[in-house]
């Protein structure tokens, strides 16, 4: 019942009524009540207005979000699918940090191995760039995650415009990023993803 209530405060005739505070507190028990189900320590919420839609900081167990989702109603299942993604990284964090003994190619090798020799160039005015960013095993996880999560919502948000919007831009980026990674890298671009991704981890030893 706690959950049903705090969900439906994401529809817009109740947004609307929240100020910028009560909507990141919103947010707020929405990733609790993510970390519950995933049986992980919560992390702390905060808004910034910066170059991305949402950052995880596993050290600090904070998740950042965009300013712009607390402004703007019409952006607020961006938010939440943008929240969905970075629980989602902290959930593999607390995979690769519970795992006392990786199997070869285990989901949480894979995870450890991605976030050892991270491609942190979200930010790079290459396109391929971008796409060696976006194609990493951890960050196609999380966009696919949120996508999942969102879907699961849809009877609930049936009657708001707003989340069949940010549903389908969800999914459509996201098969979209496939056929932009093959044209900018190639149909190897798991291969290329990974080779760029074990050079720079070897680069830390």
């Amino acid at each position: 019942m706690f959950n049903f209530l705090i969900y439906n405060k994401l529809k817009l005739r109740k947004w609307r009524k929240l100020s910028p505070e009560q909507r990141l507190n919103v947010y707020q028990q929405i990733e609790r009540i993510e970390a519950k189900k995933a049986k992980r320590r919560s992390y702390t919420l905060y808004a910034q207005d910066f170059d991305f839609n949402g950052l995880c900081r596993s050290r600090e167990r904070a998740i950042d979000l965009h300013v712009r989702f607390l402004q703007y109603p019409e952006k607020r299942f961006l938010g939440m699918a943008t929240l969905m993604h970075e629980c989602r990284h902290a959930f593999q964090d607390h995979v690769v940090e519970s795992t006392k003994k990786f199997r070869m190619f285990s989901r949480a090798s894979r995870w450890k191995k991605n976030m050892q020799g991270y491609l942190d160039t979200y930010n790079s005015q290459k396109q391929s760039e971008f796409s060696f960013y976006e194609m990493q095993p951890i960050e196609r996880d999380a966009n696919r995650y949120a996508i999942k999560r969102l879907k699961r919502m849809w009877f609930r948000y049936r009657k708001e415009p707003d989340f069949h919007k940010t549903l389908k831009y969800r999914e459509d980026s996201y098969e979209e990023a496939e056929d932009k990674a093959i044209k900018r890298l190639g149909i190897f671009y798991k291969f290329r993803v990974a080779f760029r991704s074990w050079k720079k981890r070897n680069k830390r030893k």
